[in-house]
């Protein structure tokens, strides 16, 4: 699933676009964006809760990082590295990011806010994204997708790789790029930044 390149054409897409663009200033991500600053201003981490929380970000940006190197938008079914586990690694990778986030805040916080944000990720979020991206996928490919979310679960991973019928696709990290997960990255690295300084 190839990305049309949103650069002039012969000009290599930056590492890194800007945060100001148009889809970062909805709604939504605004809301998200003022959560976490109420967070990181109210955290009083410790170096045990941020070790422990760091853990949780180092793995799910990994997860991140491993898909979107796979991941192929638009035009073929993602079905090769962490998509032969589980069919939403973006969003598995996203709720370990956010629970480490959390518990590195410390655990005065992480009481009430970890909670409150599984409630929120299982019963709207990820129900909201399976629906409209089975819909999507089903529309778009048909058969093989049906086979694939009969097999693949959504968000708990199986204990064996799915076959995907001889199909294999390499990692890329020009894909990485074009699906800018390295602004998630250096955002997730920034705020485990800012509550390390809070430690000193």
């Amino acid at each position: 699933m190839t990305i049309a390149s949103s650069s002039p054409p012969g000009q290599a897409r930056p590492l890194l676009r800007s945060p100001l663009r148009r889809r970062n200033l909805r709604g939504r991500v605004l809301l998200a964006i003022s959560i976490a600053l109420l967070v990181l201003f109210l955290a009083e981490p410790t170096r045990t809760s941020l070790a422990a929380g760091a853990l949780l970000v180092l793995a799910g940006e990994g997860l991140r990082l491993w898909a979107t190197g796979h991941l192929l938008k638009t035009e073929r079914l993602a079905v090769s590295g962490p998509y032969r586990f589980l069919r939403h690694p973006l969003y598995a990778g996203t709720l370990l990011i956010v629970s480490g986030l959390i518990l590195a805040s410390g655990s005065g916080l992480a009481r009430w806010a970890l909670p409150l944000g599984l409630v929120h990720f299982f019963f709207y979020y990820l129900p909201y994204k399976e629906r409209t991206e089975t819909r999507r996928l089903q529309e778009r490919h048909g058969a093989a997708f049906a086979d694939y979310r009969a097999a693949v679960p959504a968000i708990l991973p199986r204990l064996t790789a799915w076959d995907a019928g001889g199909f294999s696709e390499h990692w890329r990290f020009s894909r990485v790029v074009e699906n800018d997960e390295l602004g998630t990255a250096v955002a997730a690295l920034l705020y485990l930044s800012a509550l390390a300084l809070k430690t000193l």
